[in-house]
C-alpha cells in the first residue's frame, strides 16, 4: 500500500537577498532556473515590456532576456521545469481584470545560460521556441496562477475573482504553432481560495503551491491520485512574510523550498525552508 504523504512543515522565511535592479519595481513571477543553480527568473506586471530578468541570490540582475515577437498586455505568473533533456520557462500572459480577453497567450522558452562569474550582466533576445494561443470554454477569466507538471506534460491555470475557483489544463502542444487557439480543459473546482495570485508545482509532483495576498496554501498529491482529486483534498496553510503585495511563488530544485518575492520596492527575495523533523 502506498505510503501516504503528508505536508511539510516551514520555519519562518528568511530574507535571502534585496533586489539590486530598480527596473524590477512589480516582481509579478518568480521560477527557480533550471540550467544555473543559484539564478532565479522574474518579470514584471502590466505595463512592462516582453522581458525577463534572472537575479541570483544576492539580489543582482545577471541576465535580461527579450522575448522576440512577443507582447506583454498583462503577463501575471512564469514558471519552470526541466523537459527532455532541457530547462524550460513558461510566462502566462494571462491576466484580465475585467474578464473581456477571449484569447490569452503563453510563451516557452527555452532558458539560455547564464555565466554567475561574468562581471557584467547578459543582454539576449530570444524567440519563444512556442507561442501557445489559448481560450476557456466558459467564458473569460482573469488567470494570474500558472504551473506545469513534468510527468504528464500538462499546463495547468487557475482562476482568481470567481466564487470557487476553477482550475484548467492544457497538454504541452508538441510543437509551435500560433495559429491554433486551444481550448482549456476544465479540471476542477478549488474551493477555499481567496484572490490567488501565483502558483507552482513540485519537480516530483507531489506538492502544488499557492499562494494569496496574505498567505499559501500547499496541496498534496498522493502517489495514487491525479491532480483534479489532489486539488479537492484540504489544502495545508503555509504563513509567508508580510508581502506588499505578494503575487509570485516558486519551489527550489530540491521541491519543498519555497521562494518568494512582492510587487513594491524595495523587492526582498523571500526564502522558506521546510522544518527538519525532530529526532
Amino acid at each position: 500500500k502506498p505510503v501516504v504523504m503528508a505536508a511539510p512543515c516551514y520555519d519562518a522565511a528568511t530574507t535571502v537577498a534585496t533586489l539590486a535592479d530598480k527596473r524590477i519595481n512589480e516582481s509579478s513571477g518568480l521560477a527557480v532556473s533550471w540550467r544555473t543553480d543559484g539564478l532565479f527568473w522574474t518579470h514584471n506586471d502590466s505595463g512592462d515590456g516582453p522581458e525577463l530578468f534572472a537575479i541570483d541570490r544576492a539580489g543582482k540582475t545577471r541576465c535580461t532576456l527579450k522575448l522576440q515577437g512577443a507582447s506583454a498586455l498583462d503577463w501575471e505568473d512564469l514558471c519552470s521545469f526541466h523537459l527532455d533533456q532541457k530547462s524550460w520557462l513558461l510566462v502566462a500572459d494571462t491576466g484580465d481584470n475585467y474578464r473581456r480577453r477571449g484569447i490569452l497567450t503563453l510563451y516557452l522558452i527555452e532558458e539560455p545560460p547564464v555565466d554567475l562569474a561574468a562581471k557584467t550582466p547578459l543582454a539576449i533576445s530570444l524567440k519563444p521556441a512556442q507561442t501557445i494561443r489559448l481560450r476557456y470554454a466558459d467564458g473569460c477569466h482573469d488567470v494570474e496562477s500558472v504551473a506545469f507538471d513534468v510527468a504528464t506534460r500538462t499546463i495547468y491555470l487557475l482562476s482568481k475573482r470567481n466564487f470557487n475557483k476553477s482550475l484548467y489544463a492544457l497538454k504541452l502542444p508538441a510543437q509551435n504553432d500560433p495559429a491554433t487557439v486551444h481550448t482549456l480543459k476544465f479540471v476542477a473546482r478549488v474551493p477555499d481560495l481567496l484572490m490567488p495570485n501565483g502558483m507552482d508545482i513540485s519537480a516530483d509532483g507531489r506538492l502544488a503551491v499557492v499562494c494569496t495576498y496574505t498567505h499559501a496554501l500547499l496541496y498534496v498529491r498522493q502517489i495514487d491520485q491525479t491532480w483534479a482529486k489532489a486539488w479537492m483534498g484540504k489544502p495545508t496553510m503555509v504563513l509567508l512574510p508580510n508581502r506588499r503585495q505578494g503575487e509570485s511563488i516558486c519551489f527550489g530544485r530540491d521541491s519543498r523550498t519555497l521562494y518568494l518575492t512582492s510587487e513594491k520596492l524595495p523587492t526582498p527575495l523571500w526564502e522558506l525552508k521546510p522544518r527538519k523533523a525532530s529526532k
